[in-house]
């Protein structure tokens, strides 16, 4: 589980505030140990801005997604992104957040009228670029057919649940707006 976290964005390692003591202590130890070589991490994982670090420059994959996004952007597209981790997604939304970009979000924490209503609105406003989705709350049952692009930001050890959510999108008979 850990290295999950280690490869999707390494302030997930740092412990959260549902984590028991013996969790927390073990993150700690990872970290340590993960950040041995890098000190200038080591004095930022005991502040809280760490948590929401959105800079490319501290991930791999929010570099690849930035470089991504910006095509999309350029092509006029507009982008489902799901992730597994409401955490990664706290921090994929600062960064969308600093770019300017227009976007919805949907986790399991928005109430069921709520989501009907982002739903509708995503997909009559082309304005909007991205809608960000919890793995879970936003994989099964929602038409987001505005969306001409998705994005698995961490793809599920079972593969059937990402192919639900990329189903979000493509319907029987769609026609495509762009």
């Amino acid at each position: 589980h850990l290295l999950t976290k280690v490869s999707n964005h390494v302030a997930l390692l740092l412990p959260d505030n549902i984590s028991s003591e013996k969790q927390a202590g073990h993150a700690q130890r990872v970290c340590n140990k993960v950040f041995q070589n890098h000190s200038q991490f080591l004095n930022m994982t005991r502040d809280a801005s760490f948590r929401t670090l959105s800079d490319p420059m501290y991930c791999g994959k929010m570099r690849i997604l930035a470089g991504l996004l910006d095509v999309f952007k350029k092509k006029k597209s507009r982008v489902l992104l799901f992730s597994l981790s409401v955490r990664l997604l706290d921090i994929i939304e600062q960064y969308i957040i600093g770019k300017g970009y227009e976007f919805r979000r949907l986790d399991g924490s928005v109430a069921e009228q709520k989501r009907v209503e982002l739903v509708r609105e995503f997909n009559k406003d082309k304005g909007i670029f991205i809608f960000l989705a919890s793995t879970k709350a936003g994989g099964v049952g929602l038409n987001l057919t505005g969306a001409n692009t998705v994005v698995i930001f961490d793809p599920n050890w079972n593969p059937t649940h990402d192919l639900q959510a990329q189903d979000r999108v493509y319907r029987i008979g769609q026609v495509s707006f762009i």
